[in-house]
Parts: structure tokens; C-alpha cells; sequence
């Protein structure tokens, strides 16, 4: 069986616990806009681990952090520690 298709066949808990290659670049850059008084989701802290664990089957699909960004992977949601504010954040040089 190729990768593809082992990844297809995968349970969509397991391929969720894992952050996409465009949620690296936004786990890396987590300091970066952590020193500029904003905050990402838990799911791209370093420790982060999936909040469905060990919960009933499809629990991921509620949960917060449940959700990968390959449809809009250049732009993520963040927050304003000081005030709760929520901008989403744009990756420079990509549109």
C-alpha cells in the first residue's frame, strides 16, 4: 500500500493528532507573536496533546483543537492577551 493510501485509510483521530506541515510553520512562530502580546490555539504549543484522547469515538470532531488548516493555511486565527481581541494572523509572502 502506498502512503496515500495509508493515509486515507487512516482514522481521521489519528491524522488530526498530528499538525500539518503549514501548522508547523505557525507552532514555530508561536514565540514570535507570544513576545508580541498575542496567543494560537493550545494545538500549536510544543506539549500540546489532543484534547479527544481517550474520549468516545468522534469526539474530535467537536473538539477545539480538532481542526488542521490545509484549506487556509496562511492565515490562522489568534488572540490579544491584553484584551481578548481576535484578529487572524496572515503568513507574509503568501496570498
Amino acid at each position: 500500500m502506498t502512503t496515500d493510501r495509508v493515509r486515507q485509510a487512516e482514522r481521521p483521530e489519528a491524522r488530526l493528532a498530528r499538525l500539518s506541515s503549514e501548522e508547523v510553520y505557525w507552532r514555530y512562530r508561536r514565540g514570535f507573536l507570544e513576545s508580541c502580546g498575542y496567543t494560537l490555539l493550545p494545538r500549536y504549543r510544543p506539549d500540546w496533546s489532543p484534547s479527544w484522547r481517550g474520549k468516545a469515538r468522534g469526539a474530535v470532531f467537536s473538539a477545539e483543537d480538532g481542526y488542521s488548516l490545509p484549506f487556509r493555511s496562511s492565515v490562522i486565527d489568534a488572540m490579544r492577551m491584553s484584551d481578548g481581541w481576535e484578529p487572524c494572523v496572515h503568513q507574509e509572502g503568501r496570498k
